[in-house]
C-alpha cells in the first residue's frame, strides 16, 4: 500500500515532468497538485510536501545532471526513504516514457532497469518493487479519474460562456 507522502511524491514528479516539457502554465500545474494532496495525500501538511518536493527535486537532478546536484546537507531537504526513491525514479521513468512517446520496448527496458537498480543497490525485492509500481499504475488511474471528475463539461460551459476557477490557495511546491 502507497503512503500518503509516496502518492504525493508520484503525482507531484509526474506533473513537474509534465509541466517542465509542456506548456501548461505553472499556477494550473501548481493547483492540480494541491488538489490531488488535499485529496489523494490528505496526511501530507503543507510544510511536508515543501520538503518532500525540494528532496524530489534533488534525487531527480542527481539522475538526470548528477554535475549540478544541490548539497545534501541542505536544511529544506528530507532524507527519502528507499521506497520513496523508486517512487520518484519509477514515475520519472513511466512519465518520460510517456510524454516523449518511446516506443513500449525501450520503455519496459528502463523500468527494468529501475527495477533492477533498486534489487541491487537499495535493499528492496523484484516483488517490492513490481507491486509498488502496480500501486502507482492504480493511483494514477484513480487520479485521473478523480480531476477528470473535477472538470466541467467543456462544450456545455462554452455554450453558457461561463469558467471555472479553481481556488489556489497553496499554489507552491516548485511546479
Amino acid at each position: 500500500m502507497l503512503t500518503d507522502n509516496e502518492k504525493f511524491l508520484a503525482h507531484y514528479v509526474s506533473i513537474k515532468l509534465v509541466r517542465d516539457v509542456s506548456r501548461v502554465p505553472p499556477e494550473r500545474a501548481a493547483k492540480t497538485l494541491c488538489i490531488l494532496k488535499d485529496a489523494r495525500a490528505r496526511h501530507v501538511t503543507n510544510d511536508e510536501a515543501w520538503k518532500l518536493s525540494n528532496s524530489a527535486d534533488q534525487h531527480l537532478t542527481t539522475i538526470f545532471q548528477p554535475e549540478t546536484a544541490l548539497p545534501q546537507y541542505w536544511e529544506e531537504l528530507e532524507q527519502l526513504t528507499e521506497r520513496e526513491q523508486f517512487v520518484v525514479e519509477f514515475v520519472a521513468v513511466y512519465a518520460t516514457g510517456t510524454i516523449k512517446n518511446i516506443p513500449h520496448t525501450r520503455f519496459q527496458e528502463g523500468v527494468a532497469k529501475t527495477i533492477k537498480k533498486f534489487t541491487e543497490t537499495h535493499g528492496l525485492t523484484s516483488k517490492e518493487c513490481n507491486d509498488i509500481g502496480e500501486e502507482l499504475l492504480d493511483e494514477f488511474f484513480i487520479a485521473d479519474g478523480f480531476l477528470k471528475s473535477l472538470r466541467p463539461n467543456t462544450r456545455f460551459e462554452q455554450i453558457k460562456g461561463r469558467h471555472t476557477r479553481l481556488d489556489d490557495s497553496d499554489s507552491q511546491w516548485g511546479v
